[in-house]
């Protein structure tokens, strides 16, 4: 009797593990398209100019087959704590031009020769013309937060970033 109980355990084990299993590669390619289409909205959004909700495509959302868990730094070993910006070497600037100035010069320069306020994606647009390198996450938010700093430029509702006067 004690057989005919540990055989439908164990049966009813392996029947458990098989629906694990299964979740799991159904959860893995859920997670694949939902990756997809949060690269696609990230795309459509930085193309149109309407960064409230954009994210920057990471590449690990462009390409469903890249597994992002896969492809993080390993972590730090046990007993060391990971590095932080206060533990890397310093490095002094070469150029004579903060990224924030060159990104804030480019917009007033771009402003200027179109003799209008313009829109965020228009300005994303001049400064990747003037070979300013931007970050891939989030260039959009990051375009807004060096122009909302600056104080000779204004946010024109529904308009786009204008030159003070």
């Amino acid at each position: 009797m004690l057989n005919d109980r540990t055989g439908a355990y164990g049966q009813l084990l392996a029947d458990v593990r098989a629906e694990i299993a299964a979740a799991r590669r159904r959860l893995d390619a859920a997670q694949r398209e939902l990756d997809g289409l949060l690269a696609a909205e990230r795309h459509l959004a930085a193309i149109s100019g309407n960064g409230r909700d954009a994210r920057a495509a990471a590449p690990e959302a462009e390409d469903p087959t890249i597994d992002p868990a896969r492809e993080r730094p390993p972590a730090p070993a046990a007993g060391k704590a990971p590095v932080t910006g206060a533990d890397r070497p310093h490095k002094p600037r070469q150029d004579s031009e903060s990224f924030a100035a060159g990104v804030r010069r480019v917009a007033r320069e771009a402003i200027g020769a179109a003799g209008r306020p313009l829109n965020r994606a228009k300005i994303f647009e001049a400064v990747s013309q003037a070979g300013i390198g931007l970050p891939e996450r989030n260039a959009s938010k990051k375009i807004s937060k060096i122009l909302a700093a600056d104080d000779g430029l204004e946010n024109v509702r529904g308009e786009g970033y204008a030159v003070r006067r």
